[in-house]
């Protein structure tokens, strides 16, 4: 599955993004940038169920990602 983010804040993600893709049932799934712009991001989320219904998109800013949290940019689904 490849899903495409367009970036419009540019300010928000200057030291780039970070991400992780998380199914309802199968939770952390594979997830790589297949291409980075300075206006998109195309990334490509693998090992998807063959039967899923939910899959969370999360991204937050590089370096952002702690212990305690992360401070996320957007959450997004991906409903079948």
């Amino acid at each position: 599955m490849e899903v495409i983010i367009e970036i419009e804040a540019k300010d928000l993600v200057s030291e780039g993004i970070e991400f992780e893709a998380v199914d309802r049932t199968a939770g952390k799934l594979p997830i790589k940038a297949v291409t980075e712009h300075t206006d998109y991001l195309v990334l490509r989320i693998t090992d998807v169920p063959e039967k899923w219904k939910e899959i969370s998109i999360r991204l937050w800013e590089k370096g952002q990602k702690k212990r305690t949290g992360r401070k996320i940019i957007t959450a997004l689904y991906k409903y079948r």
